[in-house]
């Protein structure tokens, strides 16, 4: 590929020490994984296993995450090493190809997983919404009973200036707006 910026022909990196740095290089053929599966029923350790492999074939260059890759793949798929093998091909690397209705159904699983996130975000949204306006509801109310309460005490005021007004027998003082 043709590239203008002469930035883009350097590595970004040195040379790689030993393949045991690409993953690509550090796969398990099926017989490896059965004989990891085989080890490991057996008792075998990850290390001993590792050791076991590289003295069977000196070729490879594998790391002890590998052996527990296979691992975890032999136990979330054991039948699938039995495929492998009958065929011949690495067994625990490959994916089964999705069937169109497959591919369809996982569509559907994503948007209904979205759909069901944004329901949530929407839920929240509402009872944020629906919290704030009880505070103000609350708030409101406390503000209506200390009126009523300010009311209330005007009125009790009116009440003892009219009885104090009121003379001993009962008529309003003089100047009073008294109608009989």
């Amino acid at each position: 590929r043709y590239r203008p910026d002469p930035a883009h022909l350097q590595h970004n990196h040195g040379p790689s020490e030993s393949p045991s740095n690409h993953p690509a290089a550090r796969k398990l053929d099926s017989k490896m994984v059965a004989a990891v599966k085989e080890l490991k029923e057996n008792g075998a350790g990850v290390s001993e296993t590792l050791q076991i492999l590289q003295t069977e074939n000196p070729d490879c260059h594998l790391l002890p995450r590998d052996i527990y890759n296979a691992r975890a793949a032999i136990n979330r798929n054991p039948q699938k090493v039995a495929t492998g093998l009958a065929e011949n091909r690495p067994a625990i690397y490959t994916k089964p190809q999705q069937s169109p209705e497959d591919r369809i159904r996982a569509d559907l699983r994503r948007e209904l997983a979205k759909a069901r996130e944004d329901l949530q975000k929407i839920e929240e949204e509402k009872q944020k919404e629906i919290d704030a306006l009880k505070s103000q509801l609350e708030e409101k109310e406390k503000l209506i009973k200390r009126f009523e309460m300010f009311i209330d005490i005007c009125n009790e005021r009116v009440m003892v200036q009219r009885e104090r007004l009121a003379g001993p027998d009962g008529n309003l003082a003089i100047g009073g707006n008294s109608v009989m």
